[in-house]
């Protein structure tokens, strides 16, 4: 399954190679959950988890949350890690760090929850299910578990809708290889035009959206000789609430 690639990605490797060289993009993450969820008694689900990136962001803003992740890779067990340092450390998120996909997920009940978050997380969940029409049946099954008013977070990478030549889309495929790993092309990414239309089919409504260029990606490509003005590539943030 494609989420194997992430299992060399434990102890700090997963925090330095996509945390760090994507801050702004997590910063922004971090307000839009300051921004839509309460600061105190909730419950939520973080769906591809990675090593508790949701729960850290939601414990820098020192709010008092449940929270359970899903995370296929070996991650998870930084997840574990986490867990036990926020309880040693009296940090209020409980953070639950479960092993498994979206498909382990149990259908929730009615207002199981105040939030749910999908970071960085729904190219590679769309990939491991073989589409993102599967992927979006199983939003529709989860999401149902929202409650009314309850809040749905979803940030992704997108390519650019225009000038993304060949040898762009090439040039970038060499930086993602060298800075995580592995590379994805356009038809790889859900862009946040098609997330909204989906999203809408769901029963959420947008109430914010930024998007972050990648800026990083910019200079190192222009460093490589293109002389282009705009990142090819960009980080879009989406918060909903369910009507």
């Amino acid at each position: 399954m494609g989420y194997k690639k992430f299992n060399k990605y434990i102890g700090e490797k997963y925090w330095v190679d996509y945390f760090n060289k994507s801050i702004d993009f997590y910063n922004t993450i971090r307000k839009h959950i300051q921004e839509s969820i309460p600061k105190e008694d909730t419950v939520g689900l973080d769906i591809g988890s990675g090593p508790g990136v949701g729960a850290k962001l939601i414990a820098d803003l020192k709010f008092e949350t449940k929270l359970t992740g899903f995370e296929p890779s070996q991650t998870s067990l930084e997840g574990i890690k986490l867990s036990d340092y926020f309880a040693s450390e009296k940090i209020p998120v409980v953070y639950i760090a479960r092993r498994g996909g979206i498909l382990d997920i149990e259908t929730p009940k009615p207002n199981s929850y105040d939030y749910i978050l999908i970071l960085r997380a729904v190219h590679e969940i769309a990939d491991s299910l073989g589409g993102y029409k599967k992927l979006f049946n199983e939003l529709h099954r989860i999401t149902k578990g929202l409650k009314k008013g309850g809040v749905f977070i979803v940030a992704e990478p997108q390519y650019s809708k225009d000038n993304t030549s060949e040898l762009i889309i090439k040039k970038v495929q060499e930086y993602q290889k060298d800075n995580i790993g592995h590379c994805h092309v356009p038809s790889d990414y859900i862009n946040t035009f098609e997330m909204k239309k989906q999203a809408n089919s769901l029963g959420l409504k947008l109430v914010k959206e930024t998007i972050v260029p990648n800026n990083r990606l910019l200079n190192e490509l222009n460093k490589k000789g293109l002389t282009i003005s705009e990142s090819p590539c960009s980080f879009y943030v989406q918060t909903y609430k369910l009507l």
